[in-house]
């Protein structure tokens, strides 16, 4: 019986949560899914690859011009929890 509770709490010690962690992509390129608007006018999404899986995120950029779909786009930093701020990747 005790090797068996060592055995399951050595098994619990595994488990993952799963959550995904927005931050986690700071410097990362992804592709604008939904324009991006200028200024921090409004939100566009973003599919970007976050811990090995493909997010579709809320984002805003200070750019000019807005950042249209299937522009490529890396992310330079958080705003809030979990709105990133993009700028298109030819502008690094």
């Amino acid at each position: 019986m005790m090797l068996m509770a060592y055995v399951m709490r050595l098994a619990m010690r595994l488990q993952s949560d799963g959550t995904v962690r927005p931050q986690n992509a700071i410097g990362v390129s992804g592709v604008v899914y939904l324009t991006v608007p200028p200024r921090r006018m409004g939100h566009g999404k973003v599919s970007v690859l976050v811990q090995e899986r493909l997010c579709e995120l809320d984002a805003v950029t200070d750019e000019e011009q807005p950042i249209p779909t299937g522009c490529e786009v890396v992310i330079v930093a958080l705003s809030g929890q979990s709105t990133l701020v993009v700028c298109k990747k030819d502008r690094q």
